[in-house]
């Protein structure tokens, strides 16, 4: 019924429209999102006003602690004008917020929902080839439902670091094909906006998933005997990549850097925890956090059960209640039981996204990629369990460079949140193939 040169065009457009329906009340009734976390973000607005005013950049924020680094903290992240990409984006993001007619912030974080499913929308179609399969991975990804929830409970720098991550991905593929410099150039630009919101966490489970993309890649075509040199190339432009991208970023990342040694990620726990010691001693003495605080919000091998009943262990800490037991005011409820200890939402991603995944999975199970996101599925799986079944976990943890400085263990399954609905769109392809093959099979008997 559409037009084939506006197909795509209209798939964007229904992306745009299901955020429209979702935030319904964001965007058309004022209303704005409440949490701890993002009321404590507004503690800092004094301090950025004076300096504008002032015409300072800030440093140093002397209202925490009798005063501490608050740029290298990563308390205020003040505008900086010498950065003209990320003055681009930002005026990307105010227009979209501008043509929401809403908040700064809320719109501010919708855009980058609207990135990230036309992201996963473009790597899903050019994998494909199929609309309707790119369409569903891409609603999939940005409705699953930790996901979409981020904005909702104050992460708002999770989102921005993963909605670049399709975008490399699609560079990163293309430049295992052939080298164009056009390439290498967009990809500087992808790595320094993930490199911008400095959700290092994120941004680590990003290059995590990249590692093993050319680790598996790497030995599939020394294997196979196909073309490695591909790989290489690809991996090298991306090395490469990261540096210029992170020179982009550096006053940051270097600042950071220095103050880290001074706080709870980069020295060693004064007394390890009983857990911790157990452990051998928690943390590596490179500097980590104690493995008992680290481990806090390790997900469960049971709990796998709210990917298709998401209230099977309570569904979430802070549940909206009205009764008689609240005089008929409307409390916040903790009703998740499960081990995470504290839970805004299930990992619920969707029992038709789970289904149709299996299926994509099963019936391109010989196709390289595919074999990747299981990989990557498996493996992020198996980490998030952390202190609850850590078999992977904790080699990470006092082994694995970086690792032991992060905490929530379940914060890794965003890399399962985004290949499920990926898988899914193979499904999708699968099933619609399905009648095609059908089809031709009677014409022939005919």
């Amino acid at each position: 019924m559409i037009p084939q040169r506006y197909q795509h065009a209209v798939s964007i457009a229904v992306i745009f429209i299901s955020l429209l329906l979702f935030f319904n009340e964001i965007i058309f009734s004022g209303k704005v999102f409440v949490s701890g976390d993002s009321i404590a973000s507004h503690s800092f607005e004094t301090l950025v006003n004076d300096a504008k005013a002032e015409g300072v950049f800030p440093l140093w924020n002397p209202y925490i602690f009798c005063g501490m680094p608050g740029y290298a903290a990563l308390s205020l992240a003040p505008e900086r004008l010498w950065d003209i990409s990320a003055k681009a984006l930002l005026l990307a993001s105010n227009l979209f917020a501008d043509i929401l007619m809403n908040q700064e912030q809320e719109g501010w974080s919708l855009f980058y929902y609207f990135v990230l499913g036309v992201g996963v929308y473009v790597f899903a179609y050019d994998k494909l080839k199929n609309k309707i399969a790119a369409l569903v991975a891409a609603l999939g990804v940005m409705h699953s439902t930790f996901i979409v929830i981020l904005i909702m409970v104050g992460h708002l720098t999770k989102v921005p670091v993963i909605a670049f991550f399709p975008f490399i991905f699609l560079i990163l593929e293309r430049l295992r094909e052939k080298f164009r410099i056009m390439d290498l150039l967009v990809l500087v630009l992808l790595i320094h906006f993930i490199f911008l919101p400095v959700h290092i966490q994120m941004i680590f489970y990003v290059y995590f998933a990249i590692g093993i993309y050319y680790l598996f890649f790497l030995i599939r075509s020394l294997v196979k005997k196909e073309n490695w040199k591909g790989v290489i190339r690809s991996g090298a432009i991306f090395i490469v990549a990261t540096g210029l991208a992170f020179a982009m970023t550096g006053d940051k990342y270097l600042s950071i850097l220095d103050y880290s040694k001074y706080s709870m990620r980069g020295s060693n726990p004064i007394v390890p925890s009983q857990l911790a010691q157990q452990k051998g001693g928690g943390a590596p003495k490179n500097g980590g956090l104690d493995y008992d605080y680290a481990t806090n919000g390790s997900f469960s091998p049971g709990e796998m059960l709210t990917f298709f009943v998401p209230s099977w262990y309570g569904f979430s800490s802070s549940v909206p209640y009205r009764g008689p037991e609240t005089n008929n005011e409307e409390a916040r409820l903790p009703l998740y039981f499960g081990s995470l200890g504290l839970t805004d939402a299930p990992q619920y991603m969707g029992v038709v996204i789970l289904l149709l995944s299996v299926i994509g999975f099963w019936k391109n199970r010989k196709d390289p990629f595919v074999q990747y996101m299981g990989i990557i599925v498996v493996v992020a799986l198996l980490i998030s369990f952390g202190k609850e079944f850590p078999l992977l976990y904790d080699p990470m943890f006092f082994y694995f460079p970086m690792f032991n400085k992060f905490r929530i263990p379940s914060m890794i399954l965003i890399l399962v949140q985004i290949m499920v609905p990926l898988l899914a769109g193979y499904g999708v392809v699968s099933l619609m193939s399905e009648p095609a093959k059908t089809g031709s099979k009677n014409q022939k008997i005919l």
